[in-house]
């Protein structure tokens, strides 16, 4: 049976942890932080003017640039590692918005400390109403990877793996920049890792009581513990501090819906957005 990269059997925890959440109602462009303090930031942003989130929370596409561009360099600033962003475009009449794609070309343009990793993308069985009438469905979403430049300071990029499913078939090979191939080790003498990478493409399961506690599904727009799984377990070091600094607040019917804090073990992520909100640090416990 397929088993989804994000969600990795796991082993019984002998030893009790704990660890230390807290919420802080605050704007994300401007968080009290020391610089540096935080291990990772991981959050999901507004996509651009899907939602208002019952604070008037709308923009086009110039203003959410602009504006993710600063809630960006202030996560950053506070992180000392990653600070990835769960994003996606939105249609309307037929038109495609590319804020995120706005987002990361204007974060590449400033220079300097404004580094990026290859994108990652969510796979989701899409609303069937996204396709429109002349489109196709829309089953995956970015999360961009915005970072200092050099290597992360804490990766574990294969925690999500799983055991290679295939044995060694041929010679591995690549093409130089002039289109000629080029065989990089021989036949029979690669060796497989006992772990494999589980790759830039995470499917995570979404409704159904899939987003780890019920008060989620009152929320606008969450997302899984699942997804967040993935990004703490391997890009932050166990009993260290994760920020998720864009907390959506309101739900349908205009009541503060809190979602689910950081808690006990990596994933715990509370649901994400808004523009002054709430943000939520919490920590990694070791599994």
């Amino acid at each position: 049976m397929k088993r989804s990269i994000s969600t990795p059997q796991k082993q019984p925890s002998t030893t009790k942890t704990t660890t230390t959440s807290y919420i802080l109602v605050c704007d994300a462009r401007c968080l009290p932080f020391p610089d540096c303090s935080i291990d990772l930031v991981f959050s999901s942003p507004p996509y651009v003017n899907a939602r208002t989130y019952g604070i008037d929370g709308r923009r086009d596409r110039g203003e959410w640039v602009e504006w993710m561009l600063k809630v960006t360099q202030v996560g950053l600033r506070v992180c000392r590692g990653p600070v990835p962003w769960g994003v996606g475009g939105v249609t309307h009449d037929r038109f495609y918005w590319p804020g995120c794609e706005g987002l990361v070309w204007e974060w590449r343009k400033h220079g300097g400390e404004h580094h990026l990793h290859r994108p990652c993308f969510r796979h989701r069985v899409g609303i069937c109403a996204s396709s429109g009438d002349d489109w196709f469905r829309s089953d995956v979403e970015f999360i961009h990877c915005f970072k200092r430049p050099g290597p992360l300071p804490w990766p574990d990029n294969i925690v999500m793996g799983h055991p290679p499913k295939r044995k060694p078939g041929g010679g591995i090979s690549h093409r130089l920049t002039n289109g000629r191939r080029r065989n990089k080790i021989q036949r029979g003498s690669h060796r497989p890792p006992e772990i494999a990478g589980p790759g830039n493409l995470i499917s995570v399961k979404v409704g159904g009581g899939h987003m780890a506690h019920a008060l989620a599904h009152e929320n606008r727009a969450p997302f899984p513990e699942a997804l967040a799984e993935c990004f703490v377990r391997s890009l932050c070091p166990p009993k260290r501090k994760v920020l998720e600094s864009l907390r959506r607040i309101g739900d349908d019917r205009g009541r503060r819906t809190q979602g689910r804090t950081l808690g006990d073990h990596a994933g715990q992520a509370p649901v994400s957005g808004g523009d002054r909100g709430e943000a939520a640090c919490g920590g990694r416990a070791e599994l």
